[in-house]
């Protein structure tokens, strides 16, 4: 039997809103991948009776339970008071997380509050989880065959000590060897994704699916668990494989792989380069390619044509272009991409004009609809989208789609 596990975060801030539950979700994925069931998540304030009984119940139903949160040294941080009743337990100094804690602040040139000292306070009993990345150590505590996993709130921290702590522990104890694979897909809505692959779970029925929808398109996420590292390995391949086969042209890249980062490694090995004018993007096209280590050996410029003075004057779009097909046309960013390529001297050029909205959209060019352009020296191709959601999602998909195309361009698929 697969272990079970429940998750329990610690926050006031995490039930107002005021802070996204990005833990949960970390916490959450790291724990499937070892094969753990992961059968709930619990969100308390930072109360210590909620806090209490939040333990008591997931430790009544759970073989592992993680908890984040509250570890600091503030009045609010009082899940290790928490715990340590639950268990009947006292806290005690852990001398080697006092001596870490003095010697951050001594390093800052900082005096250390007399309050600082409660982040080096664990149950007695309980066993330390190194904190090489902040101060508050976190610690492990086991009550009839069932463990009890509190680690700090802060995401870089929580992160580092699951990967180096927890999780090889949990994998020892689960016993199983597992394997995952993630498909990163572009320009199919997840509806054709999963059509795809409906029949999937009968040709592997070893092998869990899941479907990831955002803004940068649909992740296919690929598991499988097993006895045997090499037969896990085996099976996932695959079936990787077989999705890869299925998805066809829409799959750019796995793992962490990102448009961008696909585009970048193309425009690189073969030692061309790139141009861009954006209207409607704002610039997020320029900003996602930049994010990319190393992408000034191939970008070249970037050029936010918001207005369309600049679309003329800068990029040399024809006044006639605008006064019979309008900003947001084929015809527009068809020059916009060639009139950036030209400016820039580059091998290719990116165009992207639509309207974001929420306002300025008509019966004939309603909000959301977008013209994307590719042009390089074999020519210059254009595509309309159009989406519905509001201005951020607009902007975010009108650049996923130009990368796209891009992808696609250097591929030899469009």
């Amino acid at each position: 039997m697969p272990l079970t596990a429940e998750i329990i975060t610690i926050g006031s801030e995490l039930l107002t809103g005021l802070t996204v539950n990005t833990n949960a979700a970390f916490i959450g994925e790291r724990l499937t991948a070892v094969g753990a069931v992961v059968r709930a998540v619990v969100t308390v304030d930072d109360a210590e009776a909620d806090i209490r009984n939040a333990v008591e119940t997931a430790l009544s139903r759970a073989d592992r339970v993680v908890c984040t949160g509250g570890l600091g040294p503030t009045n609010d941080d009082v899940t290790k008071k928490a715990v340590a009743a639950c268990f009947g337990r006292e806290l005690v100094l852990l001398p080697e997380a006092m001596d870490r804690i003095e010697a951050a602040f001594r390093a800052m040139g900082r005096d250390m509050a007399p309050a600082n000292r409660l982040q080096a306070l664990i149950p007695e009993g309980a066993e330390p989880v190194p904190n090489r990345v902040g101060q508050a150590p976190g610690f492990i505590l086991s009550r009839d065959g069932r463990e009890l996993i509190v680690l700090p709130g802060v995401p870089s921290e929580m992160r580092a000590m699951m990967d180096e702590t927890v999780i090889p522990r949990l994998r020892a104890a689960a016993g199983t060897a597992s394997a995952a694979l993630a498909l990163r897909t572009a320009g199919l809505p997840e509806s054709d994704v999963g059509r795809k692959l409906e029949d999937f779970p009968s040709l592997f029925p070893d092998v869990r699916v899941g479907f990831y929808p955002d803004s940068t398109g649909v992740t296919v996420r690929l598991m499988t668990f097993g006895s045997s590292a090499e037969a896990c390995e085996s099976r996932i391949r695959q079936a990787g494989e077989s999705a890869a086969d299925r998805l066809g042209r829409a799959v750019y890249g796995t793992g962490g792989d990102s448009l961008e980062s696909v585009i970048g490694r193309l425009l690189a090995e073969s030692g061309r380069t790139l141009a861009v004018a954006e209207s409607c993007t704002g610039g997020l096209i320029s900003h996602r390619i930049t994010n990319v280590a190393g992408s000034s050996a191939y970008f070249i410029r970037g050029v936010v044509a918001y207005h369309n003075s600049v679309k003329t004057g800068l990029l040399g779009v024809p006044e006639s272009v605008l006064q019979t097909a309008g900003a947001v046309s084929a015809e527009c960013a068809a020059a916009m991409a060639e009139g950036v390529r030209t400016a820039a001297g580059t091998d290719f050029g990116l165009s992207a004009t639509g309207i974001a909205g929420p306002g300025g959209g008509t019966e004939e060019k309603p909000v959301g609809l977008v013209f994307i352009g590719c042009a390089d020296a074999s020519g210059t191709v254009t595509e309309k989208h159009r989406f519905l959601r509001e201005r951020l999602w607009n902007k975010e998909r009108s650049a996923t789609a130009a990368l796209d195309l891009l992808r696609r361009r250097l591929r030899g698929f469009a």
